[in-house]
C-alpha cells in the first residue's frame, strides 16, 4: 500500500543499467486488526493499469510493461520462486529474525526507558513472525493468479505447494 518508495539510479557510462532502490519499508510486515498484510495481493497492485499505492498515486507502468517481455517476465517468476524458497521460507527467515531482534532488544528496551515510551517490542516481533509463517502461500496463490501459471510450472517451482 505504500509501494511508491522507490528511486532509480545508473551509473553515468554509456552502458551504465538503471537500477532500482527501495526504501521506507517499515510497513513491510505490518500487522493490524484490520489489516493482515500477509493476505494482501501485492501483484495485483503493482500491475493496476490504474496506479498503485496511497490513492493509486504511482504509475505502474513499467511494471506491466517489463511483464509484456517473456524473458524478463520468466526471470521474474523464477527470481521470486528463488526469493520465496531460499531467502523467505519461514525455516530461514525466522531464525534471521529472530537474532536480529535478539541483537537490538536491549537497545530498544533502553530507549524506551530513556523516553519513557511503552516497550511493545515483542508484540511487535510476533507480528513479523506471523508474517513470515504466512505470506508464502498467499504469495505463492497470487503469483499463479496474476501471471496465469498452470499447476505444473508451480509444482515445478514449488513442490507441493498447496
Amino acid at each position: 500500500s505504500d509501494d511508491g518508495n522507490r528511486k532509480f539510479y545508473r551509473v553515468r557510462t554509456d552502458d551504465g543499467l538503471w537500477r532500482w532502490i527501495l526504501y521506507d519499508l517499515d510497513w513491510g510486515m505490518w500487522i493490524t486488526s484490520s489489516n493482515v498484510r500477509y493476505k494482501n495481493n501485492y501483484l495485483e497492485e503493482v500491475l493496476n493499469p490504474g496506479g498503485t499505492g496511497s490513492g493509486n498515486a504511482f504509475s505502474t507502468s513499467i511494471a506491466r510493461g517489463l511483464m509484456e517481455n517473456d524473458t524478463w517476465r520468466e526471470e521474474f517468476i523464477e527470481r521470486y520462486a528463488y526469493y520465496i524458497n531460499e531467502v523467505f521460507d519461514p525455516e530461514v527467515a525466522l531464525p534471521y529474525m529472530l537474532e536480529l531482534a535478539a541483537n537490538i532488544e536491549p537497545e530498544v528496551q533502553h530507549e524506551c526507558d530513556i523516553f519513557n515510551w511503552s516497550n511493545n517490542f515483542n508484540t511487535q516481533i510476533n507480528m513479523m513472525q506471523t508474517f513470515l509463517e504466512n505470506r508464502p502461500y498467499y504469495a505463492k496463490l497470487y503469483l499463479q493468479q496474476e501471471l496465469d501459471i498452470s499447476d505444473e510450472r508451480m509444482q515445478e517451482l514449488f513442490g507441493d505447494w498447496k
